[in-house]
């Protein structure tokens, strides 16, 4: 065997392995991102339980309200936090303006009822003034979406 022959079968031996070090490097790539995407698909059905649970709270919280087990404040925070669980959850920005739109609807109304019983002593200036904060929080959030789409 020739030198020239050996420094062929050199050369060959160093593109083989250089194209199976390649192909070894695209597979991790792609199961790396296979793994990324199994993740995400889980952080997605936990937000989703997450939601179902918050609503479910919601829906208690009313009732409690109802029967003067809960205050006006619990009811809108058990509210409020079901609406951004299910913002977490919001596709594209047009979603996402609707449901801060809720969020505001939702934080209007109880201010509004907040301000009655505010004038029948029923709630405190105190707890009033943090629907109040909340809700200018709410329209900040939705102006700043709108910005953004």
């Amino acid at each position: 065997m020739g030198a020239n022959q050996r420094r062929w079968g050199l050369v060959l031996l160093v593109l083989v392995m250089g194209v199976v070090f390649w192909l070894g490097a695209g597979w991790d790539e792609r199961q790396e991102r296979q793994e990324q995407a199994a993740v995400q698909v889980r952080i997605r059905e936990l937000m989703e339980q997450r939601l179902e649970i918050l609503e479910q709270g919601a829906a208690s919280a009313k009732l409690l309200l109802d029967y003067n087990q809960a205050t006006l404040h619990d009811y809108a925070r058990a509210q409020e936090k079901a609406l951004k669980a299910k913002l977490a959850l919001a596709e594209g920005p047009e979603g996402r303006v609707e449901i801060l739109e809720e969020i505001v609807k939702l934080l209007k109304d109880t201010e509004k009822t907040a301000e009655l019983r505010v004038g029948s002593q029923r709630i405190t200036n105190f707890e009033f003034s943090k629907i109040q904060s909340r809700r200018i929080k709410a329209e900040i959030d939705l102006l700043r979406e709108k910005m953004k789409s």
